[in-house]
């Protein structure tokens, strides 16, 4: 599920017909590429598979998206073993994962392993993603438009690695659930 869809992206815009269709499909996906980026994980919840290497003496491992959600399997990639997973400590801000009592994953061999698990903002986007998405998008299609009105131009944020897409009105939304936030 996407931040925007494109009928909901047409109507904001008062776009009628189809000629910019395949422009504001890659600004949406573009759009939402960022989000991710800024939020550190998806924003809806997805599943991800990815290998990751056990820290802390074998006691943690650190998943890349956030907030993790849930773990579905964890298995040594040396053995291929099933690790269990009835006793995890999940901080979903952090993406540690920790078996709980401060235990050590059980594994022979190499201390990789591969990781299912979901992570993301819940199963719908929430309301201040989804404004700040179509804040971004406004920001992004006005120079199509071309010149509206005379006035101020919107003061923007620059967020490391956005440059200046964002408007301060879509960073200001967005800004408690920035990486940034949690650290």
């Amino acid at each position: 599920m996407s931040s925007l869809l494109l009928p909901d992206a047409k109507t904001m815009l008062g776009i009628e017909s189809e000629d910019s269709d395949a422009v504001l499909t890659r600004m949406i996906d573009a759009i939402e590429a960022s989000l991710e980026r800024v939020l550190g994980g998806p924003v809806v919840n997805r599943q991800f598979v990815e290998r990751v290497e056990l820290t802390d003496c074998g006691t943690a491992l650190v998943l890349r998206k956030r907030p993790v959600v849930s773990v579905q399997s964890i298995t040594s990639v040396s053995s291929g073993a099933a690790l269990g997973i009835t006793d995890l400590d999940i901080d979903s801000n952090s993406n540690i994962v920790r078996r709980k009592l401060g235990l050590p994953f059980n594994i022979w061999g190499s201390p990789v392993v591969t990781v299912t698990y979901t992570a993301g903002l819940g199963s719908a986007v929430p309301a201040d993603v989804d404004q700040a998405a179509q804040i971004i998008l406004k920001h992004l299609w006005a120079p199509r438009r071309g010149p509206v009105r005379a006035g101020a131009p919107e003061e923007m944020a620059n967020i490391p690695g956005m440059g200046y897409a964002i408007p301060n009105r879509a960073a200001e939304l967005l800004a408690a659930r920035t990486i940034e936030a949690y650290i």
